[in-house]
């Protein structure tokens, strides 16, 4: 697996549970934001192990 499409994948991840999050709370539901911070949390997790 390539690390700079790790990186690329992991950062896409990260903007797509930014706009998770913000639906979940314009629609207040708990369950999307709880998810787009799951989704947050390993995508920047991801990004600390690719990046040497």
């Amino acid at each position: 697996m390539n690390i700079q499409l790790l990186n690329n994948i992991a950062t896409a991840w990260s903007v797509g549970a930014i706009v998770l999050a913000s639906a979940g709370i314009v629609v207040k539901s708990e369950n999307l934001f709880k998810a787009s911070v799951i989704i947050c949390v390993v995508s920047v997790v991801v990004t600390l192990l690719t990046n040497p």
